[in-house]
């Protein structure tokens, strides 16, 4: 089972708003998770992940809509992951002590 938000988010941003100067048609937004999902790995939200996103709240000072960004973060400790490749590395800055952030912006 593939990790929820990160599927969601990845839709959001492909039909809400321009993406290299476009904005994808809903057919081709879901083409390209299927894509995206068999290229990469998406980690799945366990038991754990609760545990790291409740620290990292804490720690961080995490409110409002951070939240989902800091539940990508939890979700990665929890599975040993430690490098993020991102277009909004602004929002992962935080987090810079506990994982690696590249930014991948165009």
């Amino acid at each position: 089972m593939h990790q929820p938000q990160v599927c969601r988010e990845f839709l959001v941003v492909l039909t809400r708003q321009p993406v290299s100067e476009r904005v994808f048609g809903l057919d081709e937004a879901l083409s390209a998770l299927r894509v995206w999902t068999t290229g990469c790995r998406v980690l799945e939200e366990t038991a754990g992940v609760i545990e790291q996103l409740l620290s990292l709240v804490q720690d961080h000072q995490v409110r409002g809509k951070q939240v989902h960004d800091c539940n990508i973060v939890a979700t990665m400790l929890a599975s040993g992951v430690y490098r993020l490749a991102t277009r909004n590395a602004a929002d992962f800055k935080r987090y810079t002590g506990v994982i690696h952030v590249d930014d991948v912006c165009d």
